[in-house]
């Protein structure tokens, strides 16, 4: 009688504890890239644009990353991160960290880069 007993609880507690865990979550880390304005680095289903380099100021001697950060197409959000700092973005319960690392905001278009990573976590 008492491995019978045993069995019902077990089965009870699989159907419970099935119902109730959330879905898995994948993390995706991009690794650390360097991209020139107009270039991408992607992450799972996130696609995050260096669309540009803001001008150098006193507070932001290196300029900032100007980048588009996508999904399935559609520009989910525009966003300026400073050289050596990150953010994180909520898209659709998913979340997304950009780090800028070193950029070079030079006078000439053609010389701005940025070193981006991209880490997403996301169902």
């Amino acid at each position: 009688m008492r491995l019978v007993e045993f069995f019902v609880v077990m089965g009870v507690l699989v159907l419970l504890l099935g119902c109730t865990t959330a879905p898995t979550e994948k993390t995706v880390d991009s690794g650390v890239k360097t991209v020139r304005i107009g270039e991408s680095v992607t992450a799972g289903p996130y696609v995050v644009k260096l669309s540009s380099i803001t001008t150098p100021t006193e507070k932001y001697p290196n300029g900032q990353a100007v980048v588009e950060i996508s999904k399935n197409n559609v520009v989910m959000v525009t966003d300026t991160i400073p050289a050596n700092s990150s953010k994180q973005f909520t898209i659709d319960e998913d979340r997304v960290t950009v780090y800028v690392y070193r950029q070079n905001a030079d006078l000439n278009p053609a010389n701005r880069w940025s070193e981006i990573r991209v880490v997403a976590v996301y169902r």
